[in-house]
């Protein structure tokens, strides 16, 4: 998969929650953002909101240090099915292993359009994956 990669301010921390979305969910993911930063003040993880496109957040909110990032590898997903709901986007956190691979050792991908209310996400972080690549909950849809 071919990766061009650009943020706006370097990591900070070797773990990060990422959030995907386009130019229409980035108030969800912004609104996300907030609470994560919210719950987690003193925080040893980034918080990276990412695009196929180049974003930008309201100056209202440049205090909780999210970092944008804008992914290019939108041909990689050619081919896949889309619609009006399941755009090109919903691929983009396929893209984040190889995107961050010399930026992070942890990343927790989370859809930008839940509501957290609370946990230690920094916990969440750090489970012991026994040596796995990759660790997944189902979506409340596949129920």
């Amino acid at each position: 998969m071919s990766i061009a990669f650009q943020a706006d301010r370097p990591a900070r921390s070797r773990r990060a929650i990422a959030l995907c979305c386009d130019d229409r969910y980035l108030p969800f993911a912004a609104f996300m953002a907030w609470q994560i930063a919210t719950l987690s003040p003193e925080r040893d993880f980034d918080i990276c909101i990412c695009s196929f496109d180049r974003l930008e957040l309201p100056k209202s909110l440049d205090h909780l240090g999210v970092r944008l990032c804008q992914i290019e590898a939108e041909a990689a997903f050619d081919g896949m099915g889309r619609d009006q709901r399941q755009t090109v986007s919903a691929y983009l956190r396929l893209a984040l292993p190889d995107a961050f691979a010399d930026d992070y050792d942890r990343i927790l991908y989370l859809d930008s359009d839940i509501f957290v209310q609370g946990g230690d996400l920094a916990a969440l972080l750090s489970i012991d994956m026994k040596g796995r690549p990759i660790a997944a909950v189902r979506d409340n849809h596949q129920w």
